[in-house]
């Protein structure tokens, strides 16, 4: 008999919304244990999710006020993500019990969901390197390292994790639509960094040669982790507790950056 993980697949969560629920879950994880969770969601309105040690000072609030951008910080490191056009996931589970106890071992197994997912969807993807070249960017997608994944050397799934004892929370965000406008007004880079977001950034809709629905990546997603994990998806939602503790997060200690 397979095990049973927990599906939530949510709509356009708000920003600040999203993030508290990503860590009520992980804290949940961290106190009572569980069934693993996979979460699928999207973002209304688009936002940046800043890595938990960026500094907010870094970006032109002007110019993501214009384009109606908010800014909410992940419980996660690394570096900054736009959120618009894309489909993002988390994975809560024990390290050790449901996933290998390594970061970079986690990191490799949980994405072997996500690439059997991609590959559903006639979509092949490798493993990141880092690139040394573009390092000074702020942007998460700038660079592509082991635990993110590429098309031919272009990042369009970038991940992160946190841990609290043996809970560990993996999330990350698949890029569907082509923002590199948003990308370059968001994120602008001197000449001398080095820095083509046309090379270094793909999507899914220009791998596929074609626009993907959201609900058919979701469901890939939904497919593809049953498949490599050896799971039973089970959809659920929030347990009463969990809604309570991500609704004290958004009120008393909000992700949202002001």
């Amino acid at each position: 008999m397979r095990s049973a993980w927990r599906l939530l697949r949510d709509g356009p969560g708000h920003p600040a919304w999203n993030m508290a629920v990503d860590e009520a879950l992980l804290r949940s994880q961290a106190r009572e244990g569980g069934l693993p969770v996979l979460r699928l969601y999207t973002w209304h309105p688009p936002a940046i999710s800043l890595g938990y040690f960026q500094k907010a000072r870094d970006f032109d609030r002007h110019v993501l006020d214009r384009l109606g951008i908010l800014v909410v910080r992940r419980i996660t490191g690394g570096r900054a993500v736009l959120h618009a056009g894309d489909v993002t996931y988390s994975v809560v589970a024990r390290a050790g019990t449901h996933t290998p106890q390594g970061v970079r071992e986690a990191y490799h197994y949980l994405n072997r969901g996500l690439c059997t997912a991609l590959r559903l969807l006639g979509a092949e993807a490798e493993r990141g390197e880092t690139s040394p070249r573009v390092a000074r960017s702020e942007a998460c997608f700038a660079l592509a390292a082991a635990g993110d994944l590429v098309h031919r050397g272009a990042k369009f799934a970038g991940s992160a994790q946190a841990r609290m004892g043996d809970a560990l929370l993996q999330h990350g965000s698949i890029a569907v639509r082509c923002q590199r406008a948003l990308l370059e007004a968001v994120f602008p880079c001197r000449a001398d960094e080095g820095l083509d977001w046309s090379r270094a950034v793909t999507s899914l809709d220009r791998v596929l040669g074609g626009p993907v629905p959201m609900d058919r990546l979701q469901a890939a997603l939904v497919r593809g982790f049953a498949e490599a994990m050896g799971v039973e998806l089970v959809p659920s939602r929030l347990s009463p507790a969990e809604r309570e503790l991500a609704q004290a997060l958004v009120r008393d200690a909000s992700p949202l950056v002001e």
